[in-house]
């Protein structure tokens, strides 16, 4: 994996950066984990490289030089598994929610009994002074949780230090008035889309075909179903609103989705074929449970964004747009969607991203963004 930085030069970097206004980017230099990584031996760049014989033999011998011989890689399967169990046809709307947001991980657990944690953690072996991404969510969502419910918020502060959800003394305090920031300025734009009075849950239970959805949408506003959360907007919970919006409307045509995130703001609009859209998403859901679905969210929804006429950016290709997601920011260790465990298993190849990918990724966001409006219109 990644290896980070010494503690003191990241120090001197933070200090360059708030001293003198430079940035980190143009003072560092990010080494390969190899010695042998052909961007040594690479004669048009001129930052890194690297005099040794040895470590460049084996730099041709990985790239596939004359010398090399380099097995192929063999596919996760080498043909679709037999048709699913006629049970699996029978599925509750969270489970489908699930099945998008990682089709590969759905499919490992469902046919070959492999069971992936779907939020590997580590235990910590030092005093925690910063909070990562995924506790930093969770603690805005409780936050954001205990301003909707009107629940005191000291009280909430004494729990959060307790629990261990917080760093220890002014760091964890800091933290805390950060994300509780956030969390207001986000109620904020929230809160109009909020009802007056919690309403019922909207009950689901569909026969469609051969298949059977069956699940509870809630919140409900007004108009419809409520999805919300606070953070950026990113495909799974496109996915989440568009899926709760085609079974709200297969029971009660006519609901419109509010889909509220920290940087944009959607209503989706009623389908004139709630029934038909779902089914097609059922084909997909069956189809992925025969071999692993070539659909990534991240770098799906990217994909089809790109695509939308008047999106910004528009001088990047989609494809290019959706390499990024999958491929991830080398500022952030992990961050690529390549890392997930069931996509590096499922998907060896070095770029998946091919011509089923794209198939894929329109007929499940197209439809999404042919009913996509703005909290505006």
């Amino acid at each position: 994996r990644e290896a980070p930085p010494s503690v003191l030069v990241s120090e001197l970097l933070d200090y360059l950066e708030q001293g003198f206004g430079l940035d980190r980017k143009m003072l560092t230099m990010r080494h390969r984990l190899q010695a042998f990584s052909p961007e040594y031996f690479n004669a048009c760049d001129t930052k890194l490289f690297s005099y040794s014989e040895v470590n460049a033999e084996a730099s041709r011998h990985a790239a596939g030089g004359e010398a090399a011989v380099r097995p192929a890689i063999a596919p996760f399967l080498s043909q679709p598994l037999a048709g699913p169990e006629p049970e699996l046809r029978r599925v509750t709307l969270e489970q489908l929610v699930r099945f998008f947001a990682n089709p590969a991980r759905a499919f490992l657990k469902a046919r070959l009994q492999i069971y992936l944690p779907d939020e590997p953690e580590e235990i910590e072996e030092r005093e925690v002074f910063q909070l990562d991404k995924l506790a930093e969510t969770r603690l805005k969502k409780q936050l954001l949780d205990a301003r909707i419910e009107g629940r005191a918020s000291p009280a909430l502060a004494a729990m959060l230090h307790a629990g261990g959800a917080l760093p220890i003394g002014v760091t964890g305090d800091l933290a805390l008035r950060d994300s509780r920031a956030t969390v207001e300025e986000f109620f904020e734009r929230l809160a109009p889309s909020l009802p007056a009075a919690a309403l019922p849950p909207l009950d689901v239970a569909l026969t469609l075909g051969e298949f059977e959805i069956t699940g509870r949408i809630h919140p409900l506003n007004a108009h419809g179903p409520l999805v919300f959360r606070c953070a950026r907007l990113t495909g799974k919970d496109v996915l989440r609103a568009w899926l709760s919006h085609l079974a709200a409307n297969a029971v009660q045509p006519g609901l419109v989705t509010t889909l509220v995130a920290e940087d944009e703001l959607w209503q989706l609009r009623p389908p004139g074929d709630a029934h038909g859209l779902l089914q097609e998403l059922l084909e997909l859901y069956w189809e992925g449970l025969r071999a692993p679905l070539k659909f990534f969210p991240k770098s799906a929804f990217a994909f089809v964004d790109q695509e939308q006429p008047g999106s910004a950016a528009k001088k990047t290709p989609p494809i290019v747009k959706a390499r990024k997601e999958w491929e991830g920011d080398e500022d952030r260790d992990g961050s690529g969607e390549k890392n997930d465990d069931a996509f590096a298993l499922c998907f060896r190849e070095p770029n998946p991203l091919d011509g089923e990918f794209e198939r894929l990724a329109r007929a499940v966001f197209n439809p999404v963004f042919a009913h996509k409006g703005t909290g505006d219109a």
